[in-house]
Formats: structure tokens, C-alpha cells, sequence
């Protein structure tokens, strides 16, 4: 091989390098956080050791978020609930909360029935979608 073609292998590499930083830099971030909880403890619900946010049977659950780097436009996230059903989180409600101009979101979950339950935001105007962490509470 001569130097000319591995200076050429260099160079692309360090060009597909850049350009990965680049992408991973720009890869949208979704938080959520869940206002309101009278207690916290750590239980364990679906076969999953964690820490709870205690919230009133219905009571609304108040929750807001942020997609970083903000979204341009008109853009909405979606909110998912997953309640603990025999040994499996399900999905017991989604909702789409409209976004605002400087990146955040509010909606608000009204826990129906006792159990433990998470929430996780979804920004799908990327691909694939941006998702928050999951909040786990519990309405006893």
C-alpha cells in the first residue's frame, strides 16, 4: 500500500469519526418529571426493585418535560403509562402533550386503581424516537 492511499484511509476515517461526533451531539434528549408525590419508597412491582413516587388515587399527577435541542415548529410528545398487571407493565394510557416554543411539554395521569405504574415521554421527530427515562409511582 502506498502513502498515498493510507493518507486517503486516514482521512476517511477521521471524516466518518466527525461526522458519527456530529450525529451523537445532535441526537435529541426527552426528560420527564413527575410533580406532586406525598411519599417516596423502594418496592418492587413486576418482578423490578425500585424507587417509587407515592401519588393519591384520583388525584391528578401532574408532569412536565423537555426535548433538547428544542424542536422547530409545531411538535408534540407522547406520554405513556404502564401499570404492574399480573407480573407485566401494560400499557393503560398514551396521551400526546402539545409542545411549546422553548421545549417543554405538561400533561397530567389520573391514577384510576391502585398499583405501581411508570411514565416515559417519546419524541418521535427523530428515527429512531427520543425517550425519557422511566418515572415509576405507585397509588396505593
Amino acid at each position: 500500500m502506498t502513502s498515498r492511499h493510507l493518507s486517503c484511509g486516514v482521512a476517511a476515517a477521521a471524516t466518518a469519526a466527525a461526522l458519527a461526533v456530529t450525529a451523537s451531539a445532535a441526537a435529541p434528549s426527552v426528560t420527564l418529571n413527575l410533580k406532586g408525590g406525598y411519599a417516596n419508597r423502594e418496592l418492587v412491582a413486576c418482578g423490578i426493585r425500585h424507587h417509587y413516587t407515592f401519588f393519591h388515587i384520583m388525584q391528578p399527577l401532574s408532569m412536565d418535560g423537555s426535548v433538547q435541542p428544542v424542536p422547530r415548529g409545531t411538535w408534540l410528545a407522547k406520554v405513556k403509562v404502564k401499570k404492574c398487571i399480573r407480573g407485566r407493565f401494560r400499557t393503560v394510557w398514551a396521551r400526546h402533550a402539545k409542545g411549546k416554543a422553548d421545549g417543554t411539554f405538561k400533561i397530567a395521569y389520573k391514577p384510576r386503581r391502585a398499583g405501581a405504574y411508570f411514565a416515559r415521554a417519546y419524541f418521535y421527530g427523530t428515527r429512531p424516537a427520543a425517550r425519557s427515562d422511566k418515572q415509576y409511582f405507585h397509588a396505593p
